[in-house]
């Protein structure tokens, strides 16, 4: 009987590795060209927000991941990215109505050149399905609506929150953070497009019927974090 699971298990191990080796290579035939880029870096962004989820859910502090946005901070506007961990005021201070701190806990990551966050992202009826936040900040509004202290930079630059950054905050249960009065929420989406910037503007680099060609989609489940990759075919 020994002899014969061993056997099985030999079987699986066979079989799993001919899976798995059927699967890159499907996924390397498909990535040939600068397609390449938007897969690699789709899981690169997958990574980065299932860590700031993972924080959050082992710490049970809010965490954010943030997006420099601001071209006239950086040429890494739209593909750089960290993580921020809010740390509530100790017991002592509550009774002083001390806020907390928001902390970078991660070093700037960025997406590889010529591949941006696309900031037009809506859905067939033209309603934003973005799911970075811009109207508060983690760094001045806390979630409990007191003032927080923090201090983020790019490149020793100090960064204006209302400006050059958007985020978004996960909560202890994996849930991304909405102030959104109870609305049920649809699932977010963050696109990831070939192009450059131009001012405020992505000229993207390939262009069909005025979209772009070749992209990747993430889709972020708003009340558990979860996500879902959607890579269409590439444009001839």
């Amino acid at each position: 009987m020994g002899k014969q699971a061993f056997t099985l298990i030999e079987l699986m191990v066979v079989v799993s590795i001919i899976v798995m080796l059927a699967a890159f290579g499907g996924l390397a035939v498909r990535n040939l060209g600068s397609g390449a880029r938007l897969t690699t870096d789709s899981a690169k962004l997958m990574g980065w927000i299932q860590l700031a989820r993972d924080q959050a859910i082992t710490s049970q502090h809010p965490t954010a991941l943030v997006l420099l946005t601001s071209p006239a901070t950086s040429d890494a506007a739209w593909r750089a990215l960290t993580i921020l961990e809010y740390q509530p005021p100790p017991a002592a201070a509550l009774a002083a109505d001390s806020a907390g701190t928001w902390t970078q806990i991660s070093r700037w990551n960025l997406l590889s050149a010529g591949v941006l966050i696309d900031h037009d992202t809506t859905d067939s009826n033209d309603q934003p399905l973005n799911v970075w936040q811009t109207n508060a900040s983690p760094l001045v509004d806390t979630l409990d609506g007191s003032a927080g202290r923090g201090d983020l930079r790019y490149l020793r630059e100090k960064l204006n929150p209302r400006a050059d950054y958007q985020y978004i905050v996960f909560l202890g249960n994996g849930a991304i953070y909405r102030d959104n009065d109870g609305v049920p929420e649809p699932p977010y989406r963050i696109r990831l497009v070939e192009g450059i910037l131009r001012g405020n503007d992505i000229q993207y680099t390939n262009l069909k019927d005025g979209q772009p060609a070749n992209f990747c989609e993430i889709l972020l489940n708003g009340q558990t974090g979860q996500m879902q990759l959607i890579r269409p075919e590439r444009a001839p």
